[in-house]
C-alpha cells in the first residue's frame, strides 16, 4: 500500500493532492446547500458534520483494508 502511495504521489502529485477535496468537500458543499434549501438546516453545520463523518468512514475503511493486507502478508 506504501509502495503504490509513493509511485502514485511521485507520478501525478497535484491529483493526489486535491483528489480528496473533489469529492469530500464538493459533494459536502453542495448537499449542505441543498439541505438548507430543503430543509432549513445550517449549512455550516451540516458541512462540518459530513467532513467529520466522511473522515471516520475512510480511516475505518484504510484500517480494514491494513488488516486484510496484514493477515495476507503473514499467512
Amino acid at each position: 500500500m506504501r509502495k503504490w502511495t509513493k509511485l502514485r504521489t511521485m507520478l501525478v502529485p497535484l491529483t493526489s493532492a486535491l483528489e480528496p477535496l473533489q469529492e469530500c468537500f464538493l459533494l459536502g458543499f453542495l448537499t449542505s446547500l441543498a439541505s438548507n434549501a430543503l430543509f432549513g438546516w445550517n449549512s455550516l453545520l451540516f458541512l462540518v458534520g459530513h467532513v467529520t463523518l466522511w473522515m471516520i468512514l475512510d480511516y475505518i475503511l484504510l484500517k480494514s483494508v491494513q488488516s486484510q493486507n496484514d493477515k495476507i502478508c503473514n499467512s
